[in-house]
């Protein structure tokens, strides 16, 4: 079985406690040409507050500049929406982006704190 080089890269961790995008990631840091990459994401979140009758909704954008505006969503790059009695949750998804830069967008509702972790594995190829 032949494996392929793969970089892991940390996209986003900690408590979050507001709706809004994470920090960019620069991919070309990485990869001499970023172009259409196929990548995996892995998301594990918990409510930090039980039962507060939140939910996070998490996604991944993607841009060739850091301008807020020319990000836009990443088809199939959309995890599962958790609620407040979601426990021990880790979701991944498998996508592909041609852009330089991707970040992951959070939508809170109901005012709770989350803890997020989200990782990029990425398939390294030369040139």
């Amino acid at each position: 079985m032949y494996m392929r080089a793969i970089a892991t890269l940390q996209l986003d961790h900690g408590v979050v406690t507001t709706t809004g995008a994470g920090t960019e990631l620069n991919l070309q840091k990485y990869f001499v040409n970023p172009g259409k990459r196929e990548m995996k994401a892995v998301l594990g979140a918990l409510e930090t507050v039980s039962y507060d009758s939140g939910s996070l909704a998490y996604k991944l954008q993607h841009s060739n500049t850091t301008v807020d505006s020319d990000f836009s969503d990443i088809s199939g790059a959309a995890f599962t929406t958790l609620q407040d009695s979601d426990t021990n949750v880790l979701q991944d998804l498998h996508f592909y982006t041609n852009k330089q830069y991707v970040r992951g967008y959070r939508t809170l509702v109901g005012g709770t704190d989350w803890a997020v972790t989200c990782a990029l594995f990425a398939v390294k190829r030369d040139a």
